[in-house]
């Protein structure tokens, strides 16, 4: 049971990313080209380190790509790709699910 809910659970999560990443890189698009609001509205943000950074509050995409940009020196939690550790994780569920159950099959069959 615990694999087929941990492959489930992969797949599920794999197509929502997907779809999750088509959106966002539309609306960085579409913020690049045609902005919802015109002009400039700059502001300070403190990063986590204690630096600041000026970014365009009316181009969030853009202000989010400029802030982990691997130029920047960032700290290497904020390497981390969620998505890709969203997915990561049911298939490691599903790695120890089945090393599990063969463990146990093999001591039932051959060492009991």
């Amino acid at each position: 049971m615990g694999i087929l809910i941990s492959l489930v659970w992969a797949v599920l999560l794999h197509r929502t990313n997907d779809a999750q990443n088509l959106w966002r890189e539309a609306a960085r698009l579409l913020e690049r080209e045609n902005p919802p609001v015109e002009g400039i509205l700059t502001g300070a943000i403190t990063l986590r380190s204690g630096e600041t950074m000026n970014v365009n509050l009316l181009r969030p995409y853009l202000a989010h790509e400029a802030r982990f940009a691997h130029l920047r020196q960032v700290s290497w939690m904020d390497r981390v790709d969620p998505l890709a550790l969203v997915e990561v994780l049911p298939l490691t569920f599903m790695v120890i699910w089945s090393s599990v159950l063969v463990i146990v099959w093999f001591w039932y069959l051959l060492l009991r």
